[in-house]
Protein backbone atom coordinates (compact mmCIF):
# COMPACT_ATOMS: atom_id res chain seq x y z
CA UNK A 1 0.00 0.00 0.00
CA UNK A 2 1.33 3.47 -0.89
CA UNK A 3 2.39 6.01 1.71
CA UNK A 4 -0.18 8.41 0.22
CA UNK A 5 -3.02 6.00 0.95
CA UNK A 6 -1.72 5.50 4.46
CA UNK A 7 -1.74 9.27 5.00
CA UNK A 8 -5.29 9.48 3.65
CA UNK A 9 -6.44 6.88 6.15
CA UNK A 10 -4.63 8.72 8.91
CA UNK A 11 -6.51 11.90 8.00
CA UNK A 12 -9.80 9.98 8.00
CA UNK A 13 -8.95 8.63 11.46
CA UNK A 14 -8.21 12.14 12.78
CA UNK A 15 -11.45 13.56 11.35
CA UNK A 16 -13.61 10.92 13.02
CA UNK A 17 -11.66 11.26 16.27
CA UNK A 18 -12.32 15.03 16.25
CA UNK A 19 -16.02 14.47 15.64
CA UNK A 20 -16.21 12.03 18.53
CA UNK A 21 -14.34 14.39 20.85
CA UNK A 22 -16.52 17.40 20.02
CA UNK A 23 -19.74 15.41 20.29
CA UNK A 24 -19.04 14.04 23.77
CA UNK A 25 -19.39 10.57 25.22
CA UNK A 26 -23.04 10.29 24.18
CA UNK A 27 -21.87 9.34 20.70
CA UNK A 28 -19.10 7.04 21.83
CA UNK A 29 -19.61 3.66 20.22
CA UNK A 30 -22.72 4.74 18.28
CA UNK A 31 -21.19 6.75 15.42
CA UNK A 32 -22.34 5.16 12.13
CA UNK A 33 -19.87 2.81 10.53
CA UNK A 34 -19.52 1.95 6.89
CA UNK A 35 -22.78 1.12 5.15
CA UNK A 36 -24.26 -2.13 6.42
CA UNK A 37 -21.48 -2.72 8.96
CA UNK A 38 -22.20 -3.61 12.55
CA UNK A 39 -19.61 -3.96 15.28
CA UNK A 40 -19.93 -7.51 16.63
CA UNK A 41 -20.35 -8.21 20.29
CA UNK A 42 -17.63 -9.90 22.28
CA UNK A 43 -16.39 -13.03 20.54
CA UNK A 44 -17.55 -15.89 22.70
CA UNK A 45 -17.25 -14.38 26.19
CA UNK A 46 -19.63 -16.29 28.42
CA UNK A 47 -21.29 -14.81 31.47
CA UNK A 48 -18.49 -14.23 34.02
CA UNK A 49 -18.25 -16.17 37.26
CA UNK A 50 -18.28 -13.71 40.12
CA UNK A 51 -17.72 -13.91 43.84
CA UNK A 52 -21.46 -13.69 44.39
CA UNK A 53 -21.81 -17.08 42.67
CA UNK A 54 -19.05 -18.85 44.56
CA UNK A 55 -17.71 -18.97 48.09
CA UNK A 56 -14.13 -17.88 47.59
CA UNK A 57 -11.40 -16.24 49.59
CA UNK A 58 -8.87 -13.68 48.43
CA UNK A 59 -5.91 -16.04 48.48
CA UNK A 60 -4.32 -15.87 45.01
CA UNK A 61 -4.80 -19.03 43.01
CA UNK A 62 -1.60 -20.75 41.97
CA UNK A 63 -2.37 -22.06 38.51
CA UNK A 64 0.18 -23.82 36.29
CA UNK A 65 3.48 -22.04 36.82
CA UNK A 66 5.86 -20.96 34.09
CA UNK A 67 9.18 -21.30 35.87
CA UNK A 68 11.07 -24.55 36.25
CA UNK A 69 13.40 -25.09 39.17
CA UNK A 70 16.13 -27.59 39.91
CA UNK A 71 15.03 -31.16 39.41
CA UNK A 72 12.36 -30.17 36.91
CA UNK A 73 9.84 -28.98 39.49
CA UNK A 74 7.85 -25.82 38.97
CA UNK A 75 8.74 -22.86 41.17
CA UNK A 76 5.72 -21.30 42.84
CA UNK A 77 5.61 -17.53 42.94
CA UNK A 78 3.54 -15.81 45.63
CA UNK A 79 1.07 -13.48 43.99
CA UNK A 80 0.06 -10.22 45.61
CA UNK A 81 -3.39 -10.07 47.26
CA UNK A 82 -6.08 -9.24 44.74
CA UNK A 83 -4.31 -11.03 41.88
CA UNK A 84 -6.11 -14.37 41.73
CA UNK A 85 -7.72 -15.88 38.64
CA UNK A 86 -11.08 -14.45 39.68
CA UNK A 87 -9.53 -11.02 40.17
CA UNK A 88 -8.17 -11.18 36.63
CA UNK A 89 -11.60 -12.13 35.34
CA UNK A 90 -13.12 -9.18 37.21
CA UNK A 91 -10.53 -6.81 35.70
CA UNK A 92 -11.26 -8.07 32.19
CA UNK A 93 -14.99 -7.60 32.71
CA UNK A 94 -14.54 -4.05 34.01
CA UNK A 95 -11.53 -2.37 32.38
CA UNK A 96 -10.97 -4.91 29.62
CA UNK A 97 -14.33 -4.56 27.93
CA UNK A 98 -13.74 -0.80 27.73
CA UNK A 99 -10.49 -1.30 25.83
CA UNK A 100 -8.34 -0.18 28.75
CA UNK A 101 -6.13 -3.30 28.75
CA UNK A 102 -4.28 -2.40 25.55
CA UNK A 103 -1.34 -0.02 25.91
CA UNK A 104 0.84 1.85 23.45
CA UNK A 105 -1.50 2.38 20.51
CA UNK A 106 -0.78 6.10 20.66
CA UNK A 107 2.75 5.36 19.40
CA UNK A 108 1.19 4.41 16.09
CA UNK A 109 -1.92 6.60 15.95
CA UNK A 110 0.11 9.80 16.36
CA UNK A 111 2.25 9.15 13.28
CA UNK A 112 0.57 9.51 9.86
CA UNK A 113 3.43 7.54 8.29
CA UNK A 114 3.08 4.59 10.66
CA UNK A 115 2.55 1.11 9.23
CA UNK A 116 -0.75 0.90 11.09
CA UNK A 117 -2.38 3.22 8.56
CA UNK A 118 -0.73 1.61 5.54
CA UNK A 119 -1.67 -2.03 6.15
CA UNK A 120 -5.05 -1.85 7.87
CA UNK A 121 -8.59 -1.72 6.53
CA UNK A 122 -10.38 1.63 6.63
CA UNK A 123 -13.29 0.12 8.58
CA UNK A 124 -10.94 -1.05 11.33
CA UNK A 125 -9.33 2.37 11.65
CA UNK A 126 -12.70 4.09 11.64
CA UNK A 127 -13.98 1.89 14.47
CA UNK A 128 -10.77 2.48 16.39
CA UNK A 129 -11.24 6.24 16.15
CA UNK A 130 -14.78 5.81 17.50
CA UNK A 131 -13.52 4.13 20.64
CA UNK A 132 -14.27 0.51 19.76
CA UNK A 133 -11.88 -1.75 21.75
CA UNK A 134 -9.30 -3.54 19.63
CA UNK A 135 -10.64 -6.99 20.54
CA UNK A 136 -14.00 -6.02 18.98
CA UNK A 137 -12.68 -4.53 15.74
CA UNK A 138 -13.89 -6.22 12.58
CA UNK A 139 -11.79 -6.90 10.67
CA UNK A 140 -9.12 -7.11 13.39
CA UNK A 141 -6.05 -4.91 13.16
CA UNK A 142 -3.07 -6.29 11.27
CA UNK A 143 0.23 -5.96 13.14
CA UNK A 144 3.81 -6.57 12.01
CA UNK A 145 6.73 -7.88 14.07
CA UNK A 146 8.40 -4.51 13.61
CA UNK A 147 5.45 -2.85 15.31
CA UNK A 148 5.44 -5.38 18.15
CA UNK A 149 9.15 -4.75 18.77
CA UNK A 150 8.35 -1.15 19.74
CA UNK A 151 6.43 -2.38 22.78
CA UNK A 152 8.87 -3.99 25.19
CA UNK A 153 8.59 -1.86 28.33
CA UNK A 154 7.03 -2.89 31.62
CA UNK A 155 4.20 -0.39 31.15
CA UNK A 156 3.82 -1.10 27.45
CA UNK A 157 4.49 -4.71 26.55
CA UNK A 158 3.18 -6.51 23.46
CA UNK A 159 3.89 -10.11 22.57
CA UNK A 160 2.94 -12.66 19.95
CA UNK A 161 1.26 -15.96 20.82
CA UNK A 162 0.11 -18.33 18.08
CA UNK A 163 -0.07 -15.61 15.46
CA UNK A 164 -1.98 -13.12 17.59
CA UNK A 165 -0.66 -9.96 19.23
CA UNK A 166 -1.51 -9.23 22.87
CA UNK A 167 -0.81 -6.32 25.22
CA UNK A 168 0.21 -8.04 28.46
CA UNK A 169 1.46 -5.33 30.84
CA UNK A 170 -1.73 -5.60 32.90
CA UNK A 171 -1.24 -9.36 33.24
CA UNK A 172 2.26 -9.25 34.72
CA UNK A 173 1.17 -9.31 38.36
CA UNK A 174 -1.39 -12.05 37.69
CA UNK A 175 1.02 -14.47 36.04
CA UNK A 176 1.42 -17.53 38.30
CA UNK A 177 5.05 -17.86 37.24
CA UNK A 178 5.83 -14.26 38.16
CA UNK A 179 6.32 -11.17 36.03
CA UNK A 180 10.06 -11.48 35.42
CA UNK A 181 9.76 -14.40 33.02
CA UNK A 182 7.23 -12.46 30.95
CA UNK A 183 9.39 -9.35 30.89
CA UNK A 184 12.51 -11.31 29.94
CA UNK A 185 11.03 -13.75 27.43
CA UNK A 186 7.96 -12.09 25.96
CA UNK A 187 8.50 -8.33 25.70
CA UNK A 188 8.22 -7.21 22.09
CA UNK A 189 8.65 -10.68 20.63
CA UNK A 190 7.06 -14.00 19.71
CA UNK A 191 6.75 -16.17 22.82
CA UNK A 192 4.66 -18.97 21.31
CA UNK A 193 7.33 -21.61 21.95
CA UNK A 194 7.59 -20.78 25.66
CA UNK A 195 3.82 -20.55 26.03
CA UNK A 196 3.26 -23.94 24.41
CA UNK A 197 6.01 -25.47 26.53
CA UNK A 198 4.46 -24.46 29.86
CA UNK A 199 0.82 -23.56 29.12
CA UNK A 200 -0.23 -25.54 26.05
CA UNK A 201 -3.53 -26.49 27.76
CA UNK A 202 -4.46 -22.85 28.47
CA UNK A 203 -7.02 -21.15 26.22
CA UNK A 204 -5.00 -18.00 25.58
CA UNK A 205 -7.70 -16.46 23.40
CA UNK A 206 -10.07 -16.58 26.38
CA UNK A 207 -7.49 -15.65 29.01
CA UNK A 208 -6.20 -12.59 27.12
CA UNK A 209 -9.27 -11.80 25.04
CA UNK A 210 -9.58 -8.16 26.08
CA UNK A 211 -5.80 -7.74 25.70
CA UNK A 212 -5.96 -8.66 22.01
CA UNK A 213 -4.37 -6.06 19.74
CA UNK A 214 -4.56 -7.72 16.33
CA UNK A 215 -3.35 -10.50 14.04
CA UNK A 216 0.29 -10.87 13.07
CA UNK A 217 1.07 -10.55 9.37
Amino acid sequence: MSIERGKDRYQDYIKVEQIMSSSGDRLRGSYPLASGFKVPQSRGISEPITRSMLKVNDTPVQAGCSTIGAGGYRNKVSLEPGHSALDWNDLCESSGVKGEMVSGLSKHLSDPNDELFMINHGNSLRQLSEGVPTFKLMPPLMITKKMVAKHKDIDDCWCIIRGKVYSISNYFKFHPGGDKILINQCSGRDCTKAFDQYHRWVNVERLLETCFVGNLI
